[in-house]
């Protein structure tokens, strides 16, 4: 046996064990936790704290990238985010995403990543997704009424405003009612306004609807009178201003 090949040998164990160790004292990050602040809601108003922890002694002094991804079947919702100023070794560190989107139909549970590019060396590079499952409970979308006027004889135009804008088909009920003015089935017989009643249905991207409530001509001066349009039972939104005035003037 050649006695020159040991000493080869040796310091080629000797590199490959300096390389483990070298390989070992890469940073190792992965997310902790994510948490929806306020809590989960159906659009892009979300805000999500996510928890990185850096499994190794040896910090990150670099930013670091991190993306908050919904798998839609027919593309990706990503919110793409920075962790400022690295982490140090066997710590936690926390960090905000506002303005995420989140959708109750996705395909594939929410993922989040951090450094999803590899572009930081790692020892393991196979823990930077957490899948998660979050329990969507509201809408980002909400829906307000405002208050009108007009002169008596004059339909009073309630406008129904959806904000923001949603990819759900969005209903709501309406109703007209009044403890001063006098409602009827048509003008007519003392009426100071016609009673509606009904359901609207927002189509996907629609922002607004209106609803015509008609007034009743007199000859008495009454005043000002009032109606309330009141809006309830809404699906696929939440109510932010349920109801408003209807102001009528002589």
């Amino acid at each position: 046996m050649n006695a020159n090949r040991y000493p080869a040998l040796i310091a080629g164990l000797m590199l490959a064990l300096q390389a483990a160790a070298a390989w070992a004292q890469q940073p190792d990050l992965a997310v902790q936790k994510v948490e929806y602040i306020g809590g989960a809601k159906h659009g892009a108003c979300n805000t999500a704290r996510i928890t990185v922890f850096n499994h190794s002694t040896t910090p990150v002094t670099a930013d670091i990238p991190v993306v908050h991804a919904v798998d839609l079947g027919e593309g990706e919702l990503a919110r793409i985010g920075t962790m400022a100023g690295g982490i140090g070794g066997k710590t936690a560190k926390s960090m905000q995403l506002s303005n995420v989107d989140l959708a109750t139909y996705a395909v594939n549970l929410t993922q989040v990543f951090v450094d999803r590019a590899n572009t930081i060396p790692e020892s393991n590079e196979a823990n930077n997704a957490l899948m998660t499952a979050p329990q969507i409970s509201g809408h980002c979308a909400k829906l307000s009424v405002a208050d009108v006027n007009a002169k008596e004889g004059k339909p009073l135009r309630f406008v129904i405003s959806l904000s923001p804008t949603t990819d759900l088909p969005v209903s709501v009920d309406y109703a007209v009612s009044s403890s001063a003015a006098q409602a009827g089935t048509a003008c007519g017989r003392g009426a100071d306004f016609v009673a509606a009643q009904g359901k609207l249905q927002f189509s996907k991207g629609e922002s607004s609807k209106t609803v015509a409530v008609e007034t009743c001509s007199d000859a008495q001066n009454e005043g000002l009178e009032g109606v309330k349009l009141t809006l309830s039972r809404s699906s696929n939104a939440e109510l932010a201003k349920a109801s408003a005035t209807g102001a009528i003037t002589d």
